[in-house]
């Protein structure tokens, strides 16, 4: 075997629209999504090794390296379903904030999947995306090479959505605990009453259009009802420069959107919170 390492950056997502209905007999919820990749990526390797198992090595102490890490999960995925006994070792250097709503690991075990199907060759791409939803339900948006697509389902049911979108600039405002998934969905089951999904198709026009006026409008995220604090940050980014801001995925994240670069840089130095600026 000639080839046995490979190297992918693994980019970050915010959700331009996020709507969450109701629960279904799964447990799971139907939702409809709109995922748009950012700037910020984080470098994942996999090199395929003669022995030792399955091996995770990250740059951030903060990230688990042990089988709760979702690109180590991801590699066991692959390995039962291609029925191998796989002995690989992977690298991530971590660029995408942990536990900011951005699907940092989500791509990182996407990346994973498609690395090992070009070293390896064992299966074919549903059998790929079976096991990219069995994982969660961003990891399927990030087997694709589009930057916007819409996700139904669960979330996993992609569909690309053309984007025309200028470049933009977001801040990220990380701030707060980040609440686990399921417990964010159970306060927003808590915090409303009507469960009914709402239609993406104004933001996926917006894109589409390259109408920042109208995406200003129409992006929105049911989660935000139960994001405290969300307010606070909000007119600290309108103050700023910030035409349009909005909670990142179940949160506790807030992106800024802007124009200007300069703007969005000097916001981003000047605000109390930990941010960091990227190109949307």
């Amino acid at each position: 075997m000639t080839d046995m390492k490979l190297t992918r950056k693994a980019y970050g997502k915010v959700n331009l629209f996020l709507s969450v209905g109701a629960k279904r007999d799964d447990g799971k919820h139907e939702v409809e999504t709109v995922l748009c990749k950012v700037g910020v990526y984080d470098t994942v390797s996999v090199e395929l090794t003669p022995n030792g198992g399955i091996a995770l090595i990250c740059d951030d102490p903060g990230v688990p390296t042990d089988g709760s890490n979702l690109a180590v999960k991801a590699a066991l995925a692959y390995a039962e379903a291609a029925r191998i006994e796989l002995n690989c070792s992977i690298r991530i250097e971590k660029r995408i904030p942990v536990t900011a709503g951005m699907g940092g690991g989500s791509s990182d075990a996407a990346a994973v999947l498609i690395m090992l199907s070009e070293l390896l060759g064992k299966l074919n791409q549903e059998q790929l995306l079976n096991i990219a939803s069995s994982l969660g339900s961003d990891v399927p948006f990030f087997m694709y090479e589009d930057k916007a697509m819409v996700g139904r389902g669960s979330g996993d049911i992609m569909t690309p959505c053309v984007s025309n979108l200028d470049k933009l600039y977001g801040v990220f405002v990380m701030y707060g605990v980040k609440e686990s998934t399921g417990k964010a969905y159970a306060l927003l089951d808590e915090a409303r009453g009507e469960t009914a999904l709402r239609s993406s198709d104004g933001v996926a026009s917006a894109l589409k259009n390259n109408d920042i006026h109208q995406l200003a409008r129409e992006i929105s995220n049911d989660f935000e009802m139960c994001s405290k604090h969300l307010a606070e940050v909000r007119s600290a980014l309108d103050e700023r420069g910030c035409f349009r801001s909005f909670l990142c995925g179940s949160g506790p994240t807030v992106c800024g959107l802007f124009i200007d670069e300069s703007t969005a840089s000097e916001a981003a130095e000047k605000l109390v919170y930990p941010t960091f600026l990227c190109e949307i």
